[in-house]
């Protein structure tokens, strides 16, 4: 018994062996299957990755064979920049010709659009031939909710939406404000029609156009902003004319290329001109003053429209001609002044939040005034002698009314608007020596420490019979010149200028002066009646001045519509003195005695703009 169960043991042992082996076998099979078939399978990627970078470096390869510039492929021209890079969704100026490449680096054919404009490209050789602009298109809401809007990181540009008409007033705001403030002068902002504004650096660009069925309800002016490009960096007082006529543009690198007439051309800036009331001239043309624009262009408004400059505003006929120019307020830091005009109480009103005080008043009223930086300068009357003379001064106060203090001797007559032109530096007014005895009137320059000049117009008041009350109505200095209306006039002591006789535009040199003669005290034989008792009689008999005149029978030489007087073989007289004219509102006479003696001012034209031979 003991020997068969030792046998059995031994048996299940080996039976034990031969089983494990099995499985043993078993999995060294299906680990080595395994194995193969990852293998096989990493052999079959591997083959896939080096099809796949056979293929690319193929591509590569072909790509590479491309030279630097122009190669043509089987879907269009490509232009290789260099060694790596190919002109992409850009435009090219090469040797002469601009050219656009779409985003898969193909040449341009054809007519295309973008952003409002329409391009034309030669249809073979890609070349641009003209850019025009899309009078319907509308640009996609940017969720401002701000009229045409333009911005770049430094600026927002739109336009105002409470104008009504075609043309807005563009405003503007920094990045880095909050304020809103108009392009250009406020008292004259920049103005364009819907969707013409673009931004690009520091700038923002305008081209002002409307369809042809629209131009009838534009004024003259706004016609003659059409097709006018401009530019400006918005907080700055000028602004570059790049071109008129335009019809179209884009901005490359810089530079600029537009189309006039069907051309391209092309500059990198303009003519600079001041914006506002800086950039008007006036310029005598066919015995009349006009009023025109950095260009040349006559500024034509609708009929009665006043343009306001500095202290001066321009009454203009339909034509553009000048009516007549007078005073304006003039508001500093939130205070008004003006000349308040009642006899011998004339008087400097400041105004400021509704109500209204005597800032300059003198014993016999003050006659004229104007600012110059931060104090106002006035004339008025101080003294009467005793064959009826009177005697103005020149005084100085701050804007606050206060330090009043004269800064001339005084001298016989008065100067009634005096005007300060900051284009100049200089002030101006209209002088009557002997104002108690004619209308005969001059123009003067006065200096801030009260020296007087009488500037010589003898040159121009000649060829033409004068009734002794011709007198100069200031109308612009520029350019070292003086643009005056010339007015000859029936005067009496009681009414003034009665009527005027003729009226006809002239300019002399504001360089050639004369020193007007001033005295700390009158003479003993003319003094004033020293009594207090005197004063109330000879307040009364104060002489007319244009501006306090009232009544039926009181013309200005902005109303008269007589015939000239014409006696070219008659030197002018020159009388004494005059009285100012009065300025209403009233049209100007349109017969002038004969073509002005002086020529236009000269028209410059900018050579800065370029042509480049485009196409």
């Amino acid at each position: 018994m003991g020997r068969r169960r030792k046998s059995d043991s031994s048996g299940k042992t080996i039976l034990l062996v031969l089983l494990a082996a099995f499985f043993l076998i078993a999995a060294i099979y299906v680990v080595v299957q395994v194995i193969g078939t990852i293998h096989k399978d990493y052999s079959l990627i591997e083959q896939k990755e080096d099809s796949s970078t056979e293929t690319a470096q193929t591509i590569e390869i072909e790509h590479e064979e491309e030279t630097q510039g122009w190669n043509e492929t089987e879907r269009g021209w490509t232009y290789k920049l260099d060694d790596e890079t190919w002109a992409t969704d850009q435009w090219l100026e090469i040797e002469g010709f601009l050219y656009h490449f779409n985003e898969d680096g193909i040449m341009n054919q054809g007519k295309w659009q973008k952003e409002g404009q329409i391009y034309t490209c030669h249809d073979v050789k890609g070349y641009l031939k003209n850019i025009e602009t899309d009078l319907d298109y509308v640009p996609d809401d940017k969720g401002e909710n701000l009229d045409s809007l333009a911005r770049t990181n430094a600026f927002w540009c739109f336009l105002d939406d409470e104008d009504t008409g075609i043309f807005k007033t563009i405003l503007y705001r920094k990045t880095v404000e909050n304020k809103v403030k108009p392009l250009g002068d406020e008292n004259a902002p920049e103005r364009t029609t819907k969707y013409s504004l673009r931004a690009d650096g520091d700038y923002v660009y305008y081209l002002p156009l409307v369809k042809e069925s629209e131009k009838g309800k534009l004024t003259e002016s706004e016609k003659a902003l059409c097709g006018r490009l401009v530019r400006m960096i918005p907080g700055q007082a000028v602004k570059e004319i790049i071109a008129e006529d335009v019809d179209g543009y884009l901005i490359v690198d810089g530079t600029i290329y537009y189309a006039q007439g069907g051309k391209i051309h092309s500059a990198t800036s303009g003519t600079e001109t001041a914006v506002g009331e800086e950039s008007y001239k006036v310029q005598i043309r066919d015995g009349s003053c006009y009023l025109t624009d950095s260009l040349g262009n006559i500024v034509t408004l609708e009929n009665g429209t006043v343009v306001e400059m500095g202290d001066r505003s321009y009454r203009l006929e339909e034509n553009g001609a000048i009516r007549y120019v007078k005073r304006r307020d003039v508001s500093v830091n939130g205070v008004t002044f003006r000349l308040k005009r009642e006899g011998t109480g004339m008087m400097v009103l400041m105004e400021s939040d509704g109500a209204s005080r005597a800032g300059i008043t003198g014993e016999y009223g003050v006659q004229s005034f104007c600012i110059v930086d931060n104090f106002i300068f006035y004339c008025a009357y101080v003294d009467k002698g005793a064959n009826g003379e009177w005697y103005s001064r020149i005084f100085r106060a701050d804007l606050n009314g206060e330090g009043k203090t004269p800064v001339s001797g005084m001298f016989p007559g008065t100067i009634t608007n005096l005007y300060y032109f900051e284009n100049e530096g200089q002030m101006y007014g209209e002088y009557y020596p002997e104002i108690w005895k004619n209308a005969y009137g001059t123009i003067v320059n006065v200096s801030q420490s009260g020296t007087i000049y009488r500037i010589n117009d003898a040159n121009v008041r000649t060829g033409i019979k004068v009734s002794g009350n011709d007198m100069l109505e200031l109308v612009m200095a520029q350019d070292g010149k003086l643009i005056c209306l010339w007015h000859d006039c029936s005067w009496s002591p009681k009414a003034g200028i009665t009527k005027v006789l003729w009226s006809r535009p002239v300019e002399f040199s504001a360089s050639e002066k004369i020193s007007v003669e001033t005295v700390s005290k009158l003479p003993e034989q003319t003094a004033a009646p020293a009594e207090k008792e005197t004063t109330k009689a000879a307040v009364e008999t104060v002489p007319v001045n244009p501006q306090q005149v009232s009544g039926s029978n009181q013309i200005s030489p902005a109303e008269t519509t007589a015939a000239p007087v014409k006696n070219p073989n008659q030197p002018a007289d020159t009388p004494g003195t005059s009285v100012r004219t009065p300025k209403q509102e009233t049209i100007l006479g349109t017969e002038a005695p004969g073509k002005s003696i002086q020529t236009n001012p000269s028209e410059t034209k900018s050579d800065e703009v370029k042509i480049v031979p485009l196409g």
